[in-house]
């Protein structure tokens, strides 16, 4: 799949992001200012740099050309000034609980990753929250006062579960030892036990900016002319 780098974010130093940064270094970057851009190419979304399982080893990596929000521009950016933040399944898309503002940015990160494009009275950007060991990315589309006019998850990975897993050999045969059972019987068990499990999904934007799921062509949203993000059934 082609990709085409058309993005120069203004107004963001190159040294910076990462969880060890101080509110000083946050707040002087805060100054956006956005420079006049067309998507003219398909942009993909997506975690192709992250292997199994280790998203949470590599994050300062993932974090370096990454800008860290302040609670202000998150506040303004990101939620539009709403008192409370709705939560959402990754699966049915259906509200599970609300939380307070204080509540849900106690425990999250946000990143500004990339411009998409601008407009005459809106720009797109790409933001990344960062929770625990999950990562969503969205594409959010904010007006000329750099307030939330809608936002779509086009990206997620992170920790769901866990999964059976066992311990191999350099051939690949699982690993046995010798136990016993409840009536003291000599049995051979599997080295086998729970790992935790992480999945994601990834999203393009095309240049018509229709939003689509890593292989599924199907339309999943579209941005209209005013910068709303408005979901295909």
């Amino acid at each position: 799949m082609k990709k085409k780098t058309i993005i120069l974010l203004i107004g963001i130093l190159l040294n910076n992001s990462s969880f060890s940064q101080t509110q000083e270094d946050i707040e002087e970057k805060q100054n956006f200012q956005f420079k006049t851009t067309i998507l003219d190419s398909l942009l993909c979304i997506d975690y192709s740099d992250v292997t199994f399982g280790e998203y949470e080893i590599i994050l300062d990596y993932n974090l370096e050309r990454k800008t860290q929000l302040t609670a202000e521009n998150v506040k303004k950016m990101f939620l539009g000034n709403s008192e409370l933040v709705e939560m959402i399944n990754y699966w049915t898309d259906e509200v599970v609980e609300t939380q307070t503002i204080e509540n849900y940015l106690s425990i999250r990160t946000f990143y500004l990753q990339n411009v998409v494009l601008t407009s005459k009275k809106w720009t797109a950007i790409i933001i990344e929250v960062i929770s625990n060991d999950l990562s969503d990315k969205y594409i959010v589309t904010i007006d000329n006062k750099q307030t939330l006019i809608s936002k779509y998850r086009i990206a997620f990975y992170g920790r769901f579960g866990t999964y059976t897993c066992c311990d191999e050999d350099e051939n690949g045969n699982i690993i046995q030892y010798e136990d016993e059972d409840e009536e003291g019987n000599l049995i051979v068990r599997d080295m086998c036990g729970r790992c935790p499990w992480y999945t994601g999904l990834s999203g393009c934007i095309d240049k018509d900016l229709i939003i689509r799921e890593v292989g599924d062509n199907t339309p999943k949203a579209f941005i209209n002319k005013k910068g709303e993000i408005i979901k295909t059934k």
